[in-house]
């Protein structure tokens, strides 16, 4: 299958980083099919389906084998290509077009139209990581479709200009009203010991539901939510909604731990920390199964604030865990300060590990370093038996990835605590 939007962005950080060491351009589209709420009203839901099916096997085939092929949600598709300037970006684009409005599908008897439409950004020209890139290639892919539909636009300042405060608007209305009608769901990633065995942690995800059924990943409206400050109620509701779930389990008598994420705004606000004690409290939790994740860069922008948050919820029994470990310039100095007892090694080492000699020795490195302060490792986006192997051989505590098991919003695979 096609990879999901949490893949899509790591595969294409993997090659935005590599476009950057070897100074080959690319292209990033994303592609929506037009009408397709009407599709599904007027034709059903199997219809919908068999669209959606079709379109995937379009992009796919379309797709060289270094190409990465996504579907983000719905009927969104994404798409990157390795060493394609805007002249080539576009005729792939019109391609695709082309063959998706001919497929004709026949549903009831009828056959169906289909079309799409499609926004093109170039990189490193128009920016140089994820969330960048895709946010642009969703103001070309809007340009496209009030150039009415069917068609593909590339990227311009110019759009960005007339649709960022529509844009950024739309999802601050968004994510209040998610606040407000409590439309924020979690959704948990299990972690699971290296040597093997059952998860012992289950990284808490959020996903936020819309309305009309749409269910979007932080990617979507964590970057609105820390613009228009909104991010500091965001993390309160994820760290209540855990803590009641961990409290079930605990009073379940399963054994479980959760690491929660917090943003760099919260790790600043000794309001939080606040926050943080009434809830364990009112929860009843054992503080020593909350693991607290903070990113290295969030860590490292602001050291101070984070050095007084590690000690405060350390001081009240938590544990605390350093994300994307390994982005930063300055890691390794950082780490001497940074009193953590985990540290997440960054996805983009990890995901080709079983191929790239310099991640392999890029990790060790972080093992061996983590090894001596007694900090353990969890590695990132083990997507493969290959990864895992070689993640094992050098040492790493904890492995998490969709080879270890998908984010889901049940948790699997939990054990009874002995009697004492």
């Amino acid at each position: 299958g096609l990879a999901n939007r949490k893949r899509f962005q790591a595969d294409l950080a993997h090659e935005l980083r590599r476009a950057e060491r070897t100074g080959r351009s690319g292209a990033l589209m994303l592609l929506d099919i037009d009408h397709f709420k009407l599709i599904n009203d007027t034709a059903g839901h199997a219809a919908g389906d068999e669209v959606i099916v079709q379109v995937a096997g379009v992009l796919r085939r379309l797709s060289r084998g270094e190409d990465i092929v996504a579907r983000l949600s719905g009927d969104e598709f994404a798409l990157a290509f390795a060493g394609m300037g805007a002249e080539q970006a576009m005729d792939k684009a019109h391609e695709i077009l082309e063959r998706i409005a001919a497929l004709k599908p026949m549903f009831g008897g009828r056959i169906m139209s289909i079309s799409a439409s499609v926004g093109v950004v170039l990189f490193p020209e128009h920016g140089s990581e994820p969330v960048e890139l895709l946010a642009k290639a969703d103001t070309a892919l809007y340009a496209a479709k009030d150039a009415g539909r069917n068609r593909a636009h590339l990227y311009s300042e110019a759009d960005h200009a007339r649709e960022l405060m529509d844009s950024q608007l739309t999802w601050k209305e968004r994510v209040q009203r998610a606040l407000e009608e409590d439309l924020f769901e979690l959704v948990y990633q299990p972690i699971a010991p290296a040597a093997g065995g059952p998860p012992s942690r289950f990284e808490v995800l959020v996903r936020m539901r819309t309305p009309d059924g749409k269910r979007y990943g932080p990617g979507a409206f964590i970057p609105t939510a820390e613009q228009f400050g909104l991010i500091r109620q965001v993390d309160r509701v994820i760290v209540a909604k855990a803590l009641a779930r961990l409290a079930e389990l605990q009073r379940a008598g399963l054994d479980v731990a959760f690491s929660i994420n917090l943003s760099g705004l919260s790790v600043g606000d000794a309001a939080m920390l606040d926050f943080i004690r009434s809830e364990i409290a009112a929860a009843g939790v054992d503080q020593r199964r909350i693991v607290f994740e903070i990113t290295e860069t969030a860590a490292c922008e602001n050291l101070a604030a984070a050095l007084d948050f590690i000690r405060a919820v350390r001081q009240l029994g938590c544990r605390v865990s350093l994300d994307d470990f390994g982005v930063g310039f300055s890691s390794f100095s950082y780490l001497r300060n940074l009193r953590v007892d985990n540290i997440k090694i960054d996805g983009s080492f990890i995901r080709e590990i079983h191929r790239s000699r310099e991640d392999q020795l890029f990790v060790k490195a972080i093992v061996d370093v983590a090894a001596g302060m007694q900090i353990q490792t969890t590695a990132e986006y083990v997507e493969s038996a290959e990864a895992l192997a070689v993640v094992r051989s050098l040492g790493v505590d904890y492995v998490q990835g969709y080879y270890v098991g998908k984010p889901k919003p049940s948790l699997q695979g939990l054990q009874p605590r002995p009697a004492p």
